[in-house]
């Protein structure tokens, strides 16, 4: 799509979660750009959503593989007509997702306009297009369409060597290394893309390859980011941060025979090259040559903390020495054999937490060493003091998202609260530093600036929360009486009322929010419609 509209994501990026499956197209903010078919195809299925991906277009053309065309602002032509004959009874907050029957619309052809990009769903304006060879396995658009003209190359930051720790003293010669690279387009240098391929080998030899070209829903390999991506700081200031040496070409759960760490203990020689080739969508590539030097100390550094093996063989239930938190670990929850450090307690009983917080804490959990993915969930349980005032209903657990000098950041993770036993518990899926803390403050609601509006405007109540953050919930009421035509948009933070079919005169408009732990905030303000 050239100059006007620049890739702004690339397939295979790390996102939080799972890997990113398309290709997004940036609008410069705008809404309303005409999109067009890829080639020539069968519109077989139609969503329209607030949220995800919003207004949706699913073709498939006559090879077998299928184009979808994601956030959308609206449908053209037909396919507009007969989304608004489906929707016809549904509420306007109602999910549609059809399938389209043979013939019910007439096939597209190559170039033909289908849509216009918007914001719909998740995200800012944008195009997300994706290519599927089958409806659960995406694969890279640029395979089969032209990449857009770029000739800036990918940067290759630094290469860095952690000790794997395992429980033992010292283990010589077992390395995790990372590269950190990212690349920029020429006509978007803002956008920091993950590079497309990464080749790589130890003293030329036994050459590696990381290949972004599909994925697949169906195995969960989109699931499992952080295989490939190192969770504690890729997508963190625009880097990506690469694990090399793990034996996946692509992304997927690793067989028991592949190793997740470079043994350069059985590597002969005591200096070592790495050489990396980084390329992009459009061909550019950055080669280089690191020496291997002296790796960062095993973590963890704390000499204290519960240990898990998962080498062992066995599963285990840790308990902090205060009883306040337990994590049970399995060996098959883990990936690789390296140990893992389990250090925990409550706040107030000789334990003091490893990293100051801007949430208050009532028990924190440090999984050492932090950002392992986990093969299946583990739960983290907390008991709650019981000289505490705070009801179990108002406690969360929360992860530190932010690490190696970014600002701090706490993701709520979950809070299934056990009244009887006094304890708050939530399923984790990898290493990190975890709080429970205290969430007892209602979501604020800022309405805009007097004035008067139109019947095609929006209002956008400005609504925030600095604990677990807002839950898609609540109601907005005029004159009294409940109005459906309105959404979270969870990417601007706004509540989005929609005045059609509000009529002329003086209005008061009541707005009632809630966070995920169900603190609720209401706030009326008076408005007019000319």
């Amino acid at each position: 799509m050239g100059k006007e509209a620049p890739v702004t994501g690339t397939f295979g990026e790390y996102r939080e979660g799972h890997f990113h499956t398309g290709i997004d197209f940036s609008t410069n903010g705008e809404v309303g750009r005409p999109v067009y078919a890829v080639a020539d195809g069968e519109v077989y299925r139609v969503a329209d959503s607030l949220t995800g991906f919003g207004k949706a277009i699913y073709l498939r053309h006559p090879e077998g593989r299928r184009s979808v065309y994601a956030h959308l602002d609206r449908f053209a032509g037909a396919i507009q007509t007969w989304v608004a004959h489906r929707r016809r009874g549904m509420k306007f907050r109602d999910k549609l997702d059809a399938a389209v029957a043979p013939g019910e619309l007439a096939p597209v052809r190559k170039g033909e306009l289908i849509g216009y990009s918007g914001e719909s769903g998740a995200g800012l304006p944008h195009l997300h297009f994706e290519l599927r060879r089958d409806e659960e396995t995406p694969i890279h658009p640029f395979e089969f369409l032209p990449a857009p003209t770029d000739r800036t190359a990918p940067i290759v930051s630094s290469v860095i060597l952690t000790r794997v720790f395992e429980g033992a003293e010292d283990l010589p010669g077992r390395y995790w290394i990372d590269l950190v690279a990212t690349d920029t387009s020429e006509y978007a240098p803002a956008y920091h893309l993950s590079p497309r391929k990464i080749i790589y080998a130890l003293d030329h030899k036994d050459t590696k390859t990381i290949l972004f070209d599909r994925l697949s829903y169906a195995s969960q390999e989109n699931k499992r980011v952080g295989l490939i991506y190192d969770l504690r700081s890729s997508g963190a200031g625009g880097r990506y941060r690469f694990r090399l040496f793990t034996g996946l070409p692509r992304p997927r759960a690793p067989s028991a025979a592949e190793s997740p760490a470079l043994d350069v203990s059985r590597v002969r020689g005591d200096t070592h090259v790495l050489w990396i080739r980084a390329e992009d969508n459009s061909g550019n590539a950055t080669e280089t040559e690191i020496g291997i030097g002296t790796p960062h100390p095993a973590s963890p550094t704390r000499g204290e903390g519960l240990m898990f093996r998962p080498s062992e063989g066995e599963t285990r239930q840790l308990a902090s020495p205060d009883g306040a938190v337990e994590c049970l670990l399995a060996p098959s929850m883990f990936y690789s054999s390296e140990a893992v450090s389990v250090w925990a307690g409550s706040s107030g009983n000789d334990f003091t937490p490893p990293h100051e917080s801007v949430l208050p804490v009532v028990s924190a959990c440090l999984l050492e060493p932090t950002g392992v993915p986990l093969a299946s969930p583990a739960v983290l349980r907390f008991r709650v003091p019981v000289t505490m005032q705070i009801p179990t209903g108002k406690l969360a657990v929360y992860r530190r998202a932010s690490l190696n000098g970014q600002p701090e950041k706490w993701s709520f993770v979950g809070a299934l609260a056990d009244t009887a036993a006094g304890a708050v518990s939530a399923k984790i899926d990898r290493t990190a530093f975890y709080i429970l803390s205290d969430d007892s403050v209602a979501p604020r609601v800022s309405f805009p600036a007097a004035g008067r509006w139109s019947r095609d405007d929006e209002i956008h109540v400005v609504v925030s929360d600095r604990g677990s953050g807002m839950a898609d919930t609540g109601g907005v009421e005029v004159d009294g009486r409940a109005h459906e035509e309105w959404y979270y948009d969870a990417d601007r933070g706004w509540v989005r009322v929609i005045l059609t079919r509000v009529g002329r005169g003086p209005h008061r408009l009541a707005v009632t929010v809630a966070d995920r732990i169900g603190n609720v905030s209401r706030k009326e303000w008076t408005f007019r419609v000319r």
